[in-house]
């Protein structure tokens, strides 16, 4: 019922707009998340310290080899040593490399073309992962059996998606093998969508959930299939009517030292979903479910990097915000694309550096910072 009412909302708004015809579907797979031309020639006279220092730092895609794919059939431990918090665990760092990987090399290139708009930057994001498209990776697991494989895939399937999603309307890339590639991520997508660990899991409606949904949304936009990118929009009515009268995200609330950690992860996915939403003629920034809206989690957020006491209502367990939380933290690059679309002053102290999150195809300054100070000023109430 939740996932209709948004569609509902959703196709309501687009009967609306003068342009629009069939609500909720892909209207043009190469718009991406970012206008990228248009960053492009912009980015061309950026005069915001932080961005200028993030296309100083931009890196070749050819600059670092991808790693094969992982084993198939690997199994990956848990990312803590007890239960869902707590000691990390090396084994499952060591093990997870080559999905880290890929994602860098990618987000690399994806970076590089949308400041160069240099043609050997898109194809060697495509001639990357072809090996991996091939192989099948992403593909070979069982979600009630390979945990850990599976959120992997998902994250991975995500950020490919949206790396891909930058670099897919240039004209000198191999068509053919590009179609490979987003083929191969479709099904990477549909398949980290549609398992399961079943209804008691926990999985099914958080941060995990939102996650597979970005990884659909993002390849559903890029393989121009409605069903997926319906499927991925549909995630978001789902997370925002899991927020609590406070604006936490319950089940994110549940991870003791955490909780504050998991509260930005979860919101991370569904800024990129209204991102790519938003690129398609649909803004669901502002909908609203069981009168809620993303803001509202947002702005919980907020307040417990302020004040994290405020979380002790759900949890005695002193937060870690340092260095998660912390103004430079992958944590927090989504803020970037939030900030550029709601004008917040909120998040000022984080936006002194550079932002960038492989998950979220690379630098999220590079994407959506203003391009000089003057536009970072909000505009008068």
């Amino acid at each position: 019922m939740r996932h209709n009412r948004l569609l509902l909302a959703v196709a309501l708004a687009s009967t609306l707009s003068a342009h629009s015809q069939t609500p909720l579907r892909v209207r043009d797979p190469n718009a991406s998340f970012v206008d990228v031309s248009a960053r492009r020639k912009a980015l061309a006279s950026a005069e915001t310290p932080r961005l200028r220092e993030a296309i100083h730092n931009v890196k070749s895609c050819t600059a670092s080899p991808v790693p094969a794919p992982p084993p198939r059939g690997q199994d990956i431990p848990s990312r803590y040593k007890s239960g869902s918090h707590g000691e990390l665990n090396p084994e499952e760092h060591t093990l997870s490399e080559p999905y880290y990987r890929v994602q860098s090399v990618t987000a690399a290139g994806a970076n590089k073309y949308l400041v160069t708009g240099d043609p050997a930057e898109a194809s060697c994001v495509i001639r990357d992962l072809l090996p991996w498209a091939r192989g099948h990776a992403l593909l070979d697991y069982n979600a009630k059996d390979d945990m850990v494989v599976w959120f992997q895939s998902t994250w991975t399937v995500a950020s490919l998606s949206l790396a891909v999603s930058v670099i897919r309307a240039e004209p000198a890339l191999n068509q053919s093998e590009r179609d490979e590639v987003i083929a191969w991520l479709y099904e990477a997508a549909h398949k980290a969508f549609n398992e399961s660990r079943g209804a008691n899991s926990g999985t099914t409606n958080n941060n995990h959930f939102f996650w597979r949904g970005l990884a659909a949304t993002a390849a559903g936009v890029i393989s121009q299939d409605d069903a997926l990118f319906k499927d991925g929009i549909g995630t978001y009515a789902t997370a925002i009517s899991e927020i609590d009268s406070q604006g936490a995200f319950p089940l994110e609330m549940q991870r003791h030292e955490l909780a504050l950690h998991y509260q930005a992860f979860a919101i991370e996915p569904l800024v990129m979903i209204a991102e790519l939403a938003r690129r398609q003629g649909y803004d669901i920034y502002g909908l609203s479910e069981e009168h809620h809206r993303l803001s509202d989690a947002v702005d919980f957020l907020h307040r417990g990097m302020l004040d994290p006491a405020i979380v002790s209502r759900y949890t005695k367990d002193p937060q870690k915000v340092d260095p998660d939380l912390q103004p430079g933290s992958s944590l927090l690059a989504w803020v970037e694309f939030w900030s550029a679309r709601t004008h917040s002053t909120d998040w000022t102290a984080t936006l002194t550096k550079p932002l960038s999150d492989s998950r979220l195809a690379g630098s999220a300054t590079l994407y959506a910072a203003p391009i000089d100070e003057r536009a970072a000023t909000p505009p008068a109430p």
